[in-house]
């Protein structure tokens, strides 16, 4: 009894963890995405 409840546990708490994981990489990826538009923008002023 004790075994399944510690697996129950330890499953919940990785799943969470993927999540936050996913949740944070999302978010970095999109302001690093961002900031390369900007960046990309003002390195090429030639084509302007």
């Amino acid at each position: 009894m004790k075994l399944e409840l510690y697996e129950s546990m330890l499953l919940w708490f990785v799943r969470e963890f993927v999540k936050a994981i996913l949740g944070l990489g999302l978010v970095l990826g999109i302001v690093v995405f961002l900031w390369w538009i900007n960046t990309d923008d003002k390195e090429t002023p030639d084509d302007q």
